[in-house]
């Protein structure tokens, strides 16, 4: 394992240039494509955030249900249930509906005890039937629950820009429990509006609109609502109330365009370099507010603006908290709600936090957030039925006619709306404006205002992480798939690598999206990665074709693989045609060879099957120490150490590998018969020396070897083996090399070349504990 990891060091250091140029350059280059949104880019990106928010949403735990907020759906049960029912399709109509049937579910979730009321949709335009719209106003302005209602902008010339407001509110000052501002004197004064005469008395209530009259008379059976021509009045207390009345909440409208602008501005204060978006088309075109009727405008708790905030492939996935019309500054229905519900004065955007009241929530140094939807629609937020609302509506009033209210035979379970943020939107085809967000595809845009109200209420969104923490990530991943593919050098790990690469990424972004709502840029790292391990890929490939295989040519079998590797890393590639080393020369062989091969004589072919095991676990042994085969001369294997590969411990190599040779001699296999297993022993002798090695081969046969005299030396040091009954003897270059790490004993002086002094010689007991 030591060597492999040596192996994967020397390749990074060999290929410190690759690794850096090519991340450097990679990491520039994702970042421009993510600036100027080169080589689709974005949409890479918003297809990463989707798979990476839906898939580990549904890994890490099913959605929870929100416990704040309830929605109250427009479906096709609610349409076909209305329809189908006589006395509330006398009453209210088809869809869509007189508002009277509004004022019915507003008085009921107060009566529920609902937190507040929001109505995702805008009445910018008069119904047919007037006194709807009184209903309604006055419904509003009666009820403790807070009521917020949508309003969307236009361009058209119908559209006239608003009354600049000093001083905006989110509402007209009124009488209305539960509003911030509970003085009426500053309301403007009501204009007449067209419409009969209204009186509230006990449950009973009659209808008049111009010629047309009705009285509720009876109920039903069935339960059905029914309704009797007679004279419309209203009675509430014994007082009576002209339409026209000033003192009559919601019956009149707010005819002061200052007043209408200052009930949809809203105070918003921005720090540092923030700015408020316009509301401005694409065309440059400002959008102003398009007012809502005037029978709301005062009673009404406050007012958000309801935008269309889509990315480019119209998935919505960001939002804003506030725009402005170059006039006044508009926050959306979400902020809207929470700011009320917290008894926020104003609303503070600052780059990286938003405040509202004394609430701080973390989101985008450039003012936005990511949405977090948790899970889509149903699974994030029950929805009820708005029939069943209606139906036990309708219940209670039966059940308050008969003098006991607690009698009501109501379907939905009790406390279903209490302490509750309740939603009304459309779900049925034709009253729902059908949106797509990470989680679905086509789905009721309800989703957005109420996942942007559960996200203020907790106090978090999905911010991203800051461009530069992206870039660094993108620089290691860029380092870490240059390192990874130069490393391994493995076909199937460069072909499968981008794949790998797709997956592990994801699952890291989008844990960190899910757990911690960070944001990390995806798609800008995955091109990076991409590129470079292609690149990685490329050079080993060239590498390879360039030194790989002339290397293997000139040692395939004769060194061990891990040290040809080695060798290749290092850049120490060894010059072929020669150069001056110290290495330590071994030569060893079969005591008496001559005489075993004449016991064999008669089989030969046992012979040859003993000497091939006997040179097969040699040279394992020789290998397994880094030595160097140079070749076999009969029984005689010669070899090096400290060449090809520098090795500053050639010498105690060749000393270990020497007693393992002798240690193994007994239990080497030979291949043949107990009866006839020969008892031999080796002899070995080394010799280390400053030489000159290289090819001395041929064009053909390459052979890589140390040149004249060292080898003859370490041939007459092995030879003396013999004559001195030892089995291993050393010169005094190898003891004086490895002297610390074995035991030796001088055993003579001898002339190991002829004509040159004589050498003491060692015999090699065994290495030193």
């Amino acid at each position: 394992m030591r060597h492999v990891l040596r192996v994967w060091w020397l390749r990074l250091a060999r290929n410190a240039g690759v690794l850096w140029g090519t991340s450097i350059f990679a990491t520039v280059a994702a970042v421009l494509c993510a600036q100027f949104d080169l080589l689709d880019l974005q949409a890479a990106e918003r297809g990463a955030y989707d798979d990476g928010v839906t898939t580990l949403t549904e890994w890490s735990e099913d959605p929870q249900p929100s416990d704040d907020i309830v929605i109250v759906a427009i479906d096709d049960l609610t349409l076909q249930a209305i329809a189908d029912n006589e006395g509330y399709a006398r009453n209210f109509g088809s869809y869509p509906y007189s508002r009277n049937v509004w004022a019915r579910i507003f008085e009921h979730l107060d009566r529920e005890g609902a937190k507040a009321i929001v109505f995702d949709a805008v009445m910018d335009e008069a119904n047919t039937d007037p006194s709807g719209d009184i209903a309604i106003g006055e419904t509003i302005a009666s009820i403790d629950t807070p009521v917020f209602l949508g309003f969307n902008v236009s361009q058209s010339a119908s559209t006239k820009a608003p009354a600049k407001v000093e001083h905006p509110e989110n509402r007209l000052p009124t009488a209305k429990v539960g509003s911030k501002s509970a003085s009426a004197t500053d309301a403007p004064a009501p204009a007449e509006a067209d419409g009969g005469e209204e009186t509230f008395e006990d449950s009973e209530e009659t209808f008049e609109d111009s010629e047309e009259t009705f009285e509720d008379e009876e109920t039903s059976e069935d339960g059905e609502e029914t309704f009797d021509d007679g004279e419309e009045t209203f009675e509430d207390g014994g007082e009576t109330f002209d339409d026209a009345s000033p003192t009559k909440p919601g019956a009149s409208p707010a005819a002061n365009g200052e007043a209408v602008a200052r009930a949809l501005a809203f105070p918003v204060e921005v720090e540092g370099e923030i700015e408020i978006p316009s509301l401005a088309d694409e065309a440059g075109r400002m959008r102003y507010p398009i007012p809502p009727i005037p029978q709301i405008v005062e009673p009404m708790s406050g007012f958000g603006l309801v935008v269309t905030e889509e990315d480019d492939d119209g998935k919505m996935r960001r939002t804003r908290f506030a725009y402005q019309d170059g006039i006044n500054t508009y926050v959306t229905l979400s902020v809207a709600v929470v700011a009320d519900l917290w008894g926020a004065k104003n609303v503070k955007i600052a780059p990286g936090e938003l405040t509202i009241g004394d609430r701080k929530i973390p989101i985008n140094p450039t003012g936005d957030v990511e949405i977090d939807y948790g899970g889509a629609l149903q699974e994030r937020f029950r929805a009820i039925s708005l029939i069943h609302v209606l139906d036990d509506w309708l219940a209670v009033q039966q059940a308050t006619e008969k003098g006991d209210p607690a009698a009501a035979d109501t379907k939905l379970e009790a406390g279903l709306f209490k302490d509750k943020v309740v939603v009304i939107a459309g779900f049925a085809l034709g009253t729902a404006d059908v949106k797509s967000t990470p989680f679905e595809a086509q789905t009721p845009g309800v989703v957005k205002q109420a996942a942007e109200i559960q996200n203020l209420l907790d106090g978090r969104y999905i911010v991203e992480a800051p461009f530069w923490a992206s870039v660094l990530v993108t620089f290691a991943i860029a380092v870490f798939s240059v390192a990874l593919v130069l490393i391994f050098q493995n076909v199937l790990l460069e072909v499968a690598y981008p794949l790998l690469l797709f997956y592990g990424f994801f699952v890291v972004t989008g844990w960190f999206l899910v757990h911690d709502e960070l944001h990390i840029l995806s798609a800008m790292p995955s091109y990076a990665a991409a590129f470079c391990g292609t690149v990685a890929a490329i050079y080993n490939h060239w590498f390879a074709s360039q030194e790989r295989e002339r290397l293997k040519e000139v040692f395939a079998g004769r060194i061990k693989d891990e040290l040809l590797q080695e060798m290749v890393e290092r850049k120490s590639v060894p010059k072929l045609d020669g150069e001056v080393r110290e290495v330590s020369v071994l030569l060893t062989d079969i005591n008496d060879f001559s005489s075993l091969a004449a016991r064999f004589e008669a089989s030969p072919e046992k012979l040859a099957r003993l000497l091939r095991n006997y040179l097969t676990t040699v040279t394992d042994i020789v290998l397994e120490n880094g030595g160097h085969v140079v070749k076999y001369v009969g029984d005689t294997v010669e070899c090096v150490f400290g060449a090809p590969l520098d090795q500053p411990d050639h010498a105690l190599r060749a000393a270990r590998t020497a007693i393992m040779i002798r240690d193994a001699a007994d239990e080497i296999d030979l291949g043949v018969s107990a009866e006839e297993r020969p008892r031999f022993h080796t002899r070995t002798g080394i010799s280390t020396v400053r030489t000159f090695v290289g090819n001395f081969g041929s064009e053909q046969v390459p052979e890589y070897t140390v040149l004249g005299g060292p080898m003859l030396k370490a041939q007459a040091i092995m030879r003396a083996n013999e004559r001195l009954k030892t089995r291993i003897l050393v010169g005094p270059d190898t003891l004086q090399h490895a002297h610390d790490h074995i035991n030796t004993r001088e055993v003579a002086q001898l002339e190991v070349v002829p004509g040159e002094p004589s050498l003491p010689l060692y015999e090699l007991e065994g290495m030193k504990k």
